[in-house]
C-alpha cells in the first residue's frame, strides 16, 4: 500500500509573467516555506517524501470508506 502528500502552493508573479514570490505548505504537517526561485519547491518537497509514521493520522479514505460500504452493502465494487 502507498502514501500520498498533499501540499499548497501559491505563486505570485507580476504582469510581465516573472515571478515575484512563492509560498508552499505541507498540509498535514503545516510545515511551510516562501521562496523567490522554483527550484525551491522541488527541494521542499522531496524533504517531505518519506512514509507518514505508523501513527499518522493520515489514512486511505476511499479504501476506509470502502470497507464500511461493503460491511453495509454487500461488495458493490466486485467485477461482475
Amino acid at each position: 500500500m502507498g502514501y500520498y502528500n498533499s501540499f499548497v502552493i501559491r505563486i505570485w508573479c507580476n504582469d510581465d509573467r516573472e515571478l515575484i514570490r512563492g509560498y508552499i505548505q505541507h498540509v498535514s504537517t503545516e510545515e511551510h516555506t516562501y521562496f523567490l526561485h522554483l527550484e525551491k519547491i522541488k527541494d521542499f518537497i522531496t524533504g517531505h517524501l518519506d512514509p507518514p509514521p505508523g501513527d499518522s493520522p493520515v489514512t486511505d479514505t476511499i479504501q476506509d470508506e470502502r470497507i464500511m460500504l461493503a460491511g453495509e452493502f454487500g461488495d458493490i465494487f466486485q467485477d461482475e
